[in-house]
């Protein structure tokens, strides 16, 4: 089978689309695709599958991201590092986002500094004594031989140096520093590969141009911008380095944030203004960072709060800090009697049961949580505790830009899920319907496009479809037999909002007579497996969602 066409038949989506009302949770998950021998490359959007040739890099959508196969893939700064699957010591290259040939596979080792500056290094068979490189599967040893060094702003490889005149190197801002191993020098080099000097060490930056520096008067720190323009009057005591777009200051006893236009973000009043590690996949930053879907945590009086930019305070400090685990718009905390705790950075306060481990979900900025019951399997759940995707599966992970999850149903079947979150509380909830034939299933482009709509709030003009050909009296059972169900769904709505606990035993019931009666065939029917799955993990958690369901499920009969 040829790579195109075993890519193009890896995704399925198939949508309904259903309108939903107030809903506890600030996010939903919906199924687009299912996918085989499919896993995320860490750190991007792309999915690594394994075909005979190898590793091909496959687009969420399902295009081909490069026509080749690889035998490894990485991301570094934004840029696809694979090695091909030709033999030897040198086939590594690097890729750019959009899939173009940066640096070619001809390499034994690349490093990227920055998303300015590559190394890559060719590399020689060496012995046990003398080696820069040696193999994890085998007792292979090797020697750096000489490094190219890549501008990535020019494209070019600017330098190629031997061995003995490489030790070291560090990108710092527009400039890349070397430390000569002949000699010890650190030289500093600018796009060109001009040396512009020489520093103490590789981290120094001296020669390096910022587009905003700090300068002092009257024992304050202000902001000046690249031509000397002054941004931000001396205002603080001490301004540190912008990571990202935000710089900490402080006043000599408290600490504050602000932008790169001088704005304070966050007053500085507090002893700390703390940075998540779990925010979404940037180039330049890594998953480090401050602004958390709009949340900032601190610490004040040694405990753990929120506030939003400009000072707000959504969450007052309460937790001792020491006893949290910050992930961004959220902590995790453990209380006195040995249950976790989700504290959300609006201020709610969680208390979670029924599972054995709890992490926060990668590129999340603390709004998911992966989590894991007593028969090990996994699911997700949002910053206040309510369900999203129910513990089925034998892994999950994210993609780099914290939208989409892919589950894994077995070790090699998948399904793809796109994460939408809504501050304002009012959500749109697409279920998957059942699985239909090929020829029903091959319109991914159509519904893909109509889903990104209505989830933007766009009007959009669905063509209807063809209503299926029936015999009278069975369309006339058919009627019958959905009056019932529709009952059946009215009584557990009920139940469901009078009291979902003391409830859940009946609810059950009537949701799987309902399943009876409609069949497997129906499309309500997996909805109802759904409904079911949540009611199990939980009605009073999952009240809310199970009854978006079965207004869902009530829709279609």
């Amino acid at each position: 089978m040829s790579s195109k066409k075993g890519l193009c038949a890896l995704l399925a989506l198939v949508f309904v689309f259903a309108l939903a009302g107030l809903a506890l949770a600030e996010c939903t998950l919906t199924k687009v695709g299912d996918m085989q021998n499919a896993d995320l490359v860490r750190d991007s959007n792309l999915l690594e599958v394994y075909t005979s040739d190898g590793y091909r890099l496959v687009t969420l959508d399902g295009e081909a991201f490069s026509p080749d196969a690889y035998a490894s893939v990485e991301i570094q700064s934004g840029y696809v590092v694979a090695a091909s699957m030709e033999e030897g010591i040198n086939t590594w290259g690097a890729l750019s986002a959009q899939g173009e040939q940066v640096i070619p596979f001809q390499y034994g080792d690349i490093e990227f500094l920055s998303t300015d500056w590559a190394l890559a290094f060719t590399l020689a068979e060496a012995t046990a004594d003398n080696y820069d490189y040696s193999s994890w599967t085998s007792d292979a040893y090797y020697l750096v031989d000489t490094v190219d060094v890549y501008n990535m702003a020019s494209g070019a490889c600017v330098a190629t140096l031997p061995r003995a005149n490489f030790q070291d190197a560090e990108a710092v801002g527009n400039c890349l520093n070397i430390e000569d191993r002949s000699n010890g020098v650190v030289t500093t080099y600018d796009a060109d590969f001009k040396p512009l000097g020489t520093v103490d060490y590789v981290f120094d930056d001296d020669y390096a141009v910022k587009d905003l520096t700090t300068f002092r008067e009257n024992g304050q720190d202000g902001l000046k911008d690249a031509q000397g323009n002054v941004v931000m009057e001396p205002s603080f005591y001490t301004i540190y380095d912008f990571e990202g777009d935000y710089a900490q200051v402080s006043t000599g006893e408290m600490e504050g944030l602000i932008d790169r236009q001088g704005n304070v973000v966050v007053p500085a009043e507090y002893e700390r203004v703390q940075k998540s590690y779990y925010l979404p996949y940037d180039a330049q930053e890594g998953t480090n960072g401050f602004n958390a879907h709009g949340y900032f945590g601190v610490e004040k009086d040694g405990k753990q709060g929120f506030v939003r930019e400009g000072g707000e305070v959504t969450c007052e400090p309460t937790i001792a800090t020491d006893a949290v685990d910050f992930n961004g718009a959220s902590a995790l905390y453990t209380d006195l009697s040995g249950e976790v705790h989700i504290l959300a950075a609006d201020g709610t306060d969680t208390a979670l049961e029924g599972y054995e481990s709890i992490y926060c979900a990668d590129y999340s900025g603390g709004m998911l949580y992966q989590v894991c019951d007593a028969d090990y399997n996994y699911g997700v759940i949002d910053w206040h505790g309510n369900v999203v995707l129910p513990c089925a599966y034998d892994d999950v992970a994210f993609t780099a830009d914290g939208r989409y999850v892919l589950a894994d149903v077995s070790y090699e079947e998948s399904e793809l899920y796109e994460i939408t979150y809504d501050a304002a509380g009012q959500s749109v909830t697409a279920v998957e319907q059942p699985e239909q034939t090929q020829e029903a299933s091959q319109a991914p482009v159509k519904d893909t496009s109509a889903l990104k709509a209505i989830l933007s709030g766009e009007e959009v003009e669905i063509e209807p479809q063809a209503e299926p050909q029936e015999e009278p009296q069975a369309e006339e059972t058919a009627s019958g037999e959905h009056d019932d169900v529709a009952m059946l769904l009215e009584n557990a709505v009920a139940l469901l909002e009078a009291d979902p606990a003391a409830n859940q035993a009946s609810v059950a019931a009537l949701l799987q007579s309902a399943t009876v009666l409609l069949g497997e065939e129906h499309a309500a029917t997996s909805l109802l497996s759904s409904a079911l799955t949540l009611l199990d993990a939980g009605a009073e958690t999952n009240a809310a969602s199970i009854i978006t369901i079965l207004d869902s499920a009530s829709a279609l009969l």
